[in-house]
């Protein structure tokens, strides 16, 4: 070992230090001053972003100098703060959800702070506007590599009078269909993305609310006629409470959600709060229902004045049982008053915002016995605890009831009987309707009664301006009651019905319950000149399904309208409960701003697959 030794004076002791310690000090010394050295030549960047029309502070706004690599998203009070930033001329970049992109030129002084600000506007360009599905931080449209339809609800909601979702979504979203077969009041239908993708799993997609799964059943109600569509629970969400609505179609979305979102996914971003004085919007809506030429849909109609069959042609007449209903009794089918009515308040300051509303809606159908009633409450909270640390709360509750058009299937709805008339009997009790007149139609009551709470918490945390962290927490319970009652006729089994005249009741009371746990990261950096970004997520869902369905028969009398007058009954329960597990890995490349790419990896497991098969592991 070469030592470097220091010659005694006096009676001093020789100090004797290895050359390799020697090397090592003068290489530590090197490096803490040129680390000092590198930190004095750089500067800090912050400032504000505003919404240029109402001079409120945007949140959740991106802003990075990319050929640096470096970004961060602005607080809840608009800030932001771009540290290590090398001196001399760099360009700030400004992206948010819904406006349009800015940039600003800067130049940075060592050891200086530089401050500038933005005002942006609405409208932003397609490509260029902020995708949140999938993402903890948000992805540029075209650096996606999954097709993502984004309708702006709240826009669609200033401009026209909505009445539920399907509405609202309904030739909007490029390739979203919905399959509405009637017009029953408080019915819904199925959703398709794109036509059947599985054979297995279905073609109804899987519906999200502000990061949580909700339930996307779309047969809610009572069993209704053959012909009769049942309620969606997609369309007991107010629309005015929509902010946007994003739809992720084909496989891909499998990635992000899971197997079960082979069919697609929407996810529903509610209202925020907004720092500022509070500002009210009071909502009026008024309208009508009614059914456009009623005799002209059923067109001309036949009947034989002898029983003879071929008939002969000299016997054949033409009648149009609509027309003589209105002739001789009055119109069959009315103008269904609608009324609705909505009041919400949003505001805040930099460190709470809310946003509150309520909602009634009240709906009358061609039939005086077809309503809807709906009311809803919504209270969205975000609170910012840190520089770094935001959670934002949203709950939303609904209560209604719904009574159909339809009763059951023996019976058939009003257009049935108007469809299939006999013209023979137009001057007979049945007033040539099929089996049923309306009058007897209405005295089957086919309701639902319904409460739903959907409630989620959104913690996000920004610990260094590359590296954004979110965990999403939530529930979505959902009770019904069903109802199908025949009461008893005077006559008894001689009545309207035949033996279910006798008093007739169907009840099932569901109740369904979803919890979500949702985590995923994201980390920004560059390589190369690359742009690149690692994501990270695990989402654990679970969903239990739990109903009593209860038949009776035979009430003793007409006064007697619940189950519990039946003179036998029959009770039944089913249980349905499922839980999944799963972990994803993400990763994106931007090359120049121009070229993107996008490869994942999902690991699933399921509670269906059962205990002899292995967790699924897919692209």
């Amino acid at each position: 070992m070469s030592l470097l030794q220091f010659p005694p004076t006096g009676d001093q002791t020789v100090l004797t230090i290895p050359r390799s310690t020697v090397a090592f000090v003068i290489v530590a010394v090197v490096a803490i001053v040129g680390a000092g050295a590198v930190q004095a030549q750089a500067g800090t960047v912050a400032g504000r972003v505003l919404d240029s029309e109402t001079l409120q502070p945007l949140a959740a706004a991106q802003v990075s100098i990319a050929e640096l690599n470096i970004g961060v998203l602005t607080q809840q009070n608009g800030r932001f703060i771009l540290t290590n930033v090398p001196a001399g001329s760099h360009t700030v970049n400004v992206q948010r959800i819904g406006y349009r992109a800015a940039s600003e030129a800067v130049t940075v002084v060592a050891d200086q702070s530089v401050e500038v600000d933005f005002s942006i506007a609405q409208e932003a360009l397609a490509l260029d506007e902020i995708i949140v599905t999938g993402t903890p931080g948000g992805t540029q449209r075209r650096a996606i590599g999954n097709v993502v339809s984004r309708v702006d609800a709240s826009a669609v909601t200033e401009r026209q009078p909505v009445a539920n979702m399907q509405e609202l979504l309904g030739s909007r979203a490029p390739g979203l269909d919905f399959m509405r077969a009637s017009g029953n009041l408080g019915t819904g239908s199925q959703i398709r993305i794109r036509g059947v993708n599985s054979m297995e799993l279905g073609s109804q997609p899987l519906i999200y609310v502000d990061g949580i799964r909700v339930d996307n059943s779309t047969s809610k109600g009572p069993n209704l006629s053959l012909r009769g569509s049942m309620s969606s629970a997609l369309d007991e969400i107010n629309p005015d409470d929509i902010a946007t609505i994003e739809v992720i179609k084909g496989p891909a979305a499998a990635t992000l959600y899971g197997t079960e979102a082979s069919a697609g996914v929407v996810q529903i971003i509610t209202k925020k709060g907004q720092t500022g004085a509070p500002q009210f919007n009071l909502t009026v809506n008024q309208g009508t229902n009614f059914m456009m030429d009623p005799a002209g849909k059923l067109g001309v109609q036949w009947a034989c004045r002898v029983s003879d069959r071929p008939c002969p042609e000299s016997e054949l007449y033409s009648f149009n049982i609509y027309e003589n209903e209105r002739a001789t009794r009055g119109d069959v089918f009315q103008n269904g008053h609608n009324q609705g009515y909505s009041l919400s308040v949003r505001g805040g300051t930099d460190a709470i915002r809310y946003y509150l509303s309520g909602d009634w809606d009240d709906q009358v159908g061609i039939l005086d016995w077809n309503t809807d009633d709906r009311r809803s409450i919504r209270a969205n909270v975000g609170v910012l605890i840190t520089e770094g640390l935001n959670l934002d709360v949203s709950t939303g509750y609904v209560t209604g009831n719904t009574r159909y058009l339809e009763g059951t299937d023996e019976s058939g709805d009003v257009w049935d009987q108007l469809m299939w008339a006999q013209g023979n009997f137009l001057d007979s009790p049945s007033r040539g309707y099929l089996n049923y007149t309306p009058e007897q139609l209405s005295t089957i009551e086919t309701t639902r009664d319904y409460r739903r709470f959907t409630g989620s918490a959104t913690l996000t945390h920004t610990p260094f301006e590359w590296l954004t962290q979110r965990l999403i927490v939530g529930t979505d319970y959902s009770s019904d009651e069903n109802q199908s009652l025949i009461p008893r006729h005077p006559d008894g089994a001689n009545g309207t019905f035949r033996s279910l005249s006798e008093g007739h009741i169907e009840v099932g009371r569901p109740m369904n319950t979803e919890f979500t746990f949702d985590y995923s990261a994201s980390a920004q950096y560059g390589l190369a000149g690359v742009g690149l970004t690692s994501s990270f997520g695990a989402q654990y869902y679970t969903t239990e399904y739990n109903e009593i369905e209860s038949t009776g028969m035979v009430f003793a009398s007409p006064a007697i309208r619940s189950i519990e007058g039946a003179t036998s009954t029959l009770t039944s329960q089913s249980f349905e409960q499922n839980k999944s597990l799963g972990f994803f890995v993400q990763q994106e490349a931007a090359i120049n701003d121009r070229i993107y790419l996008t490869g994942a990896v999902r690991l699933d497991d399921n509670s269906a697959f059962g205990s002899e098969f292995d967790a699924a592991i897919y692209p």
